[in-house]
């Protein structure tokens, strides 16, 4: 499967909207050997979030001994484990680099190279991280070649992961993550509340949303939907289908990261 190098993070694991990559002359593909590991302590912790391919959690350990390890594992729509990562970003002399290597359920690597893939940190401000291939002949098209990580605030950011194809950069997915805090109480809870349905793609555009999934707008924050499907909502491409317009709906279930967990749902009459 082409995406399983690039599930980084899945983690790095967004924002630019076209398939090309253009950040500005300030932003040099230049390594940046004057950072230091604690610069990226912020994203120390446990994080979940969702991209096209699924629901991830990622959890990182503080920085120490110039070394921050990650553990990633990505679970499918069939709610199966499809990948699992092992993370980390180390202090070099040449400066901070990512390294990651991906395993299946049953941890049988992925990867055949001796050598984990690797990306450059060529810049860190306050608001966003990029990190690159610094050897592009060295690998195929399928191989991440650009990482760019966008926070917004201390417990979200958002993930693009770029390729190297004929020459130029395409964007293949975004992915979007929380952090993950008191995980179990939250998942235990589940309530009816009134929220507003349709769908992800055609209603609510939501960033790296591929096809018709049904999603849900929970004050003004927009989740994809697990445990109901489109179809049990009615004809989604109907006039008042939820491809076509937002529904108000009530619904039995729980926030996970940036997935809705929903039990059941109705559509409430127009």
């Amino acid at each position: 499967m082409r995406t399983y190098r690039i599930s980084l993070l899945a983690l790095v694991v967004s924002l630019v909207t076209s398939g090309q990559f253009v950040l500005g002359q300030a932003q040099s593909d230049s390594p940046s050997p004057s950072h230091k590991i604690g610069d990226l302590a912020w994203l120390a912790g446990h994080w979940q979030g969702s991209m096209p391919d699924g629901w991830f959690e990622d959890h990182w350990s503080e920085p120490r001994a110039g070394m921050m390890i990650g553990m990633f594992r990505m679970i499918g729509p069939d709610g199966k484990t499809g990948i699992l990562e092992f993370e980390q970003i180390v202090e070099t002399p040449d400066g901070i680099e990512l390294r990651f290597r991906h395993f299946t359920a049953d941890l049988e690597p992925k990867e055949e190279a001796k050598k984990p893939l690797t990306l450059r940190l060529t810049h860190l401000d306050a608001e966003s991280v990029i990190f690159v291939d610094t050897t592009p002949e060295q690998h195929d098209e399928n191989y991440p070649h650009r990482l760019v990580m966008r926070r917004k605030g201390n417990d979200q950011y958002s993930s693009e992961v770029y390729v190297l194809r004929e020459g130029k950069e395409q964007r293949v997915f975004t992915s979007h993550a929380r952090r993950a805090t008191a995980p179990t109480q939250v998942a235990e809870k589940s309530s009816s509340i009134e929220l507003t349905a349709g769908c992800g793609s055609c209603v609510f555009g939501m960033e790296g949303v591929s096809g018709c999934p049904l999603a849900v707008k929970i004050d003004g924050q927009a989740y994809l939907v697990t445990g109901v499907d489109m179809d049990a909502l009615g004809d989604a491409h109907a006039a008042d289908g939820l491809c076509s317009i937002a529904r108000e709906a009530t619904a039995t279930g729980r926030i996970e990261g940036d997935r809705f967990v929903a039990e059941r749902m109705k559509l409430l009459p127009q």
